[in-house]
């Protein structure tokens, strides 16, 4: 005869957010129950939302709990897609960790994983039926498909700052969620799509724009309208206040759900650009400004080339690129001798001072180190915003060679991980304002 607590079970494997509750003692919040209640009724949707309130983490749970509610389904194939496959083999391993938890081998102790085929790229079982697929699967989106096909996907932030500037990449993203992605589902299958936006161009926007899902937004309007919080236990009135205040920019794209690509919430736009051709170059000697790697893969190493014609600041050359230290050395020695600057500017940290150590004597005197604080990047004369505007106005003029990585860096900064060619340019026109009796031009 069933117990008590057998009776408690099967209440609450038969929901699934009350499994979420149970497994990983979640606090009980409105919210993450309306986003279960979609996830069970709705075949097909996207959800907007904004960062921090645990999109990931609910998604997470659901799958875990699909698995143990449609294990006997011999058609149950689950594809999670994030931007890059380390991303989704985050999450397959999160699933598989709750899976692997006691909690859960009491709740669904009819799932038994195989040892053999249960890792961080994929989960499969020991079912009643022969299969070569495995019920999870995580794919980055830009990953091959060969052979995938599904009963459920989930797509968690398949875009990000890396892809959501790149537009090539984005509308290869739109044209695969039209064909091969719809191609690649069983009949009846659902989707999921979860993101906060960043751009007005990227999958995300063309999902909402032409109405492939229907969307289901939840945003902080409604704390601005009429007080009301989506997660008042972590996300108080004092810190939703104190982050608004910190991080604006930040805020309206991860909170008011607004795309960062508006012309008013640039530092640098398409417009900001102009180029100038065969430059003719004087008897005056340029000056660099370089910005360094500091770390593998993470950064490029930048040197910018410029003159200072007094009403105008041409920059002549940008150059973009990813070398070892002693290459990198040579690399100046050898621009050296091509321009003979008068200066160049370092930016000022342990790195980047210790690199300065290695140039040979004659580049040694002409170096300097430049500070790049967060009060000198604000400041009002000579911060980033006053370069952009003197950008703007004409005042800065960059020569055709610039590349379109470069620019890029340009337009979408400061909402992308790299800003070598930025950091650099804006090191160059600051010393050389300063250097002018601090005119700004």
């Amino acid at each position: 005869m069933p117990s008590r607590e057998d009776y408690i079970l099967e209440a609450i494997r038969r929901d699934s957010y009350a499994t979420m509750r149970y497994l990983g003692d979640f606090p009980f919040v409105p919210l993450h129950k309306e986003w279960h209640d979609l996830l069970n009724t709705i075949p097909r949707f996207a959800l907007k939302a904004p960062t921090g309130h645990a999109k990931t983490t609910n998604f997470i749970y659901y799958i875990a709990w699909l698995i143990g509610k449609q294990y006997h389904d011999p058609n149950l194939f689950i594809v999670l897609f994030c931007c890059n496959f380390r991303e989704a083999k985050f999450r397959v391993q999160a699933v598989g960790e709750i899976i692997n938890s006691e909690k859960y081998k009491k709740l669904f102790d009819w799932v038994k994983p195989d040892k053999n085929n249960f890792n961080k790229e994929y989960l499969k079982f020991h079912t009643n039926y022969a299969r070569k697929d495995p019920q999870l699967l995580g794919l980055g989106y830009d990953s091959s498909w060969t052979g995938i096909r599904m009963s459920r996907g989930f797509m968690d932030d398949v875009v990000d700052f890396k892809t959501a500037f790149q537009y090539d990449t984005q509308q290869k993203y739109i044209r695969t969620f039209k064909t091969d992605l719809k191609n690649r589902m069983i009949p009846g299958a659902g989707l999921c799509y979860v993101y906060t936006p960043i751009t007005k161009t990227d999958l995300s926007a063309e999902i909402e724009e032409e109405k492939l899902l229907p969307v289901h937004s939840y945003d902080y309007r409604n704390y601005e309208n009429d007080g009301k919080l989506l997660w008042e236990d972590y996300w108080t009135r004092e810190a939703i206040e104190k982050k608004r205040d910190e991080e604006p920019l930040a805020w309206s794209q991860g909170n008011l759900l607004i795309p960062l690509t508006s012309d008013e919430r640039l530092i640098f736009s398409d417009g900001d650009f102009h180029f100038m051709a065969n430059m003719k170059i004087d008897d005056k000697r340029p000056q660099f400004a370089l910005d360094l790697a500091t770390g593998s893969g993470l950064d490029d190493s930048c040197i910018s080339i410029g003159y200072d014609f007094t009403e105008f600041k041409y920059f002549h050359d940008i150059i973009l690129v990813d070398l070892k230290i002693k290459d990198l050395v040579n690399l100046l020695i050898n621009l050296d001798l091509k321009y003979n600057p008068s200066k160049i500017y370092f930016e000022s940290n342990a790195f980047q001072k210790v690199f300065g150590d290695l140039l040979p004597r004659n580049l040694m005197y002409k170096s300097e180190g430049s500070h790049t604080s967060k009060t000198k990047k604000e400041d009002v004369h000579t911060g980033l915003g006053a370069f952009a505007a003197q950008i703007a106005n004409r005042k800065v003029i960059f020569n055709e060679s610039i590349s379109e990585v470069v620019i890029k860096q340009f337009i979408s900064y400061p909402f992308v991980g790299k800003d070598d060619a930025v950091m650099s340019a804006w090191i160059l026109w600051e010393n050389i304002c300063n250097v002018n009796e601090g005119r700004i031009f």
